[in-house]
């Protein structure tokens, strides 16, 4: 690692290391682009807020290294996609807020065949169900048999976006 702020950013030897592949696989992703190239006095170095975006939008694990800190990892699973414009723009700003407020790590994703490969890789510690109660009985459930840690699992309706909005303020704490 450089010491461009420590643990901010990493050589390509160092993030292909972390990220248990050969440097020639790095190589290829930042030449593609889908992990970006910060030049630090001549050093072509990557950010480690970049490595771990690429990790948790290609279901790879984020490797404790990583993790600066304690930081939270929290998995947002919208089990249904239309909701309305008002409950939509409430989520979105606790979310922001949220982000703000805490260094965590979050992930917002709907609920399809791919969710649990999600929560295998992502390992979160907070799970968040977003959707009618009555579908979120039968996934808890099945995420549940699937986590391996106590993982702590809230579910909301679009008609307890209150309550969603104060648990996000009581994990960002």
């Amino acid at each position: 690692m450089q010491s461009t702020n420590d643990n901010e950013y990493l050589t390509f030897s160092r993030a292909a290391s972390l990220c248990c592949v050969s440097t020639t696989r790095f190589k290829r992703w930042t030449e593609s682009g889908l992990i970006p190239v910060v030049d630090c006095h001549g050093h072509c170095l990557i950010s480690s807020h970049d490595l771990i975006r690429h990790l948790v939008r290609y279901n790879m694990p984020i490797p404790n290294l990583l993790l600066q800190g304690r930081v939270k990892k929290i998995l947002i699973v919208f089990l249904q996609l239309i909701v309305s414009g008002k409950v939509t723009r409430q989520i979105v700003r606790a979310l922001y807020r949220l982000k703000e407020k805490t260094s965590c790590i979050l992930e917002c994703i709907s609920y399809d065949a791919n969710t649990e490969l999600k929560v295998i890789t992502f390992n979160p510690d907070v799970i968040v169900l977003f959707g009618k109660k009555s579908h979120a009985e039968k996934i808890v459930d099945r995420i549940r048999s699937i986590l391996t840690g106590t993982v702590n699992v809230y579910c909301f309706s679009p008609a307890q976006t209150v309550e969603l909005q104060n648990t996000l303020k009581r994990l960002g704490r």
